[in-house]
């Protein structure tokens, strides 16, 4: 919004594109590979990701639809030619809008993000996590699949840039085994508890973290809110 804001005040008649619809495919990233039966459907072992980024990355051919907006799809269209023709004027007008998201990334480096970074690494050294993964690894076999070597959660054959029923087909019985030997759930709870005395040690510089997060959050729906024309050419 920022940036369609800026270009109009150049005369450049850009559109923004309108709010997302299915950013929540974010909130199930993840966690020692596909961990749902309806991410491993949609996904197989491909990280989730929106279907736009779905068409981005390559993942899935370009005349995908999914359940992309079609509005999302006519702005992108719409700017195609303008960013092109006046990219040099796009790129400040992108230097401008930085500053959106300077609270989110306030975070980066701080001493409870890197401590609760590290842990990612350690859990796997950790006799509970060492536990779920050989149970996992039995259920795994039994079904003639064989745990990926330094990846906890996947298995050989798995593939991150393709969605096939063959990567459909693995990955729900990988996740089928997860469920069976409760595998999510332990490593969730361990991970929970590794995080906590951090969480604890930090806890008022977090708190204060979260209420710049807030106030970020708060002014980017005002500003949203106050530039309706952006969104229509």
């Amino acid at each position: 919004m920022k940036i369609a804001v800026c270009a109009r005040e150049q005369g450049i008649d850009m559109v923004a594109a309108p709010l997302y619809d299915d950013l929540d495919v974010y909130y199930q990233e993840q966690f020692f590979g596909p961990w749902t039966i309806e991410q491993a459907e949609k996904f197989g072992f491909t990280p989730p990701m929106r279907d736009a980024d779905l068409v981005a990355n390559g993942v899935v051919p370009k005349d995908f639809v999914g359940h992309t907006q079609p509005a999302l799809r006519a702005a992108g269209a719409h700017n195609a030619s303008l960013e092109e023709k006046y990219s040099a004027q796009l790129d400040k007008c992108q230097e401008k809008a930085v500053d959106t998201y300077q609270a989110m990334r306030a975070i980066r480096g701080t001493p409870w993000n890197d401590q609760l970074g590290v842990l990612r690494e350690s859990i796997v050294k950790e006799p509970k996590f060492v536990k779920a993964l050989d149970d996992l690894g039995e259920c795994l076999h039994e079904h003639g699949l064989k745990p990926a070597e330094k990846l906890p959660g996947f298995v050989e054959g798995f593939d991150e840039k393709h969605i096939t029923e063959e990567q459909v087909t693995m990955a729900v019985q990988v996740v089928q085994c997860k469920n069976s030997v409760d595998f999510t759930q332990r490593v969730a709870d361990l991970w929970a508890g590794l995080q906590a005395p951090i969480l604890k040690k930090y806890d008022k510089e977090i708190a204060a973290q979260r209420k710049e997060n807030a106030a970020a959050v708060s002014a980017a729906r005002a500003f949203v809110a106050s530039h309706p024309e952006v969104l229509v050419p």
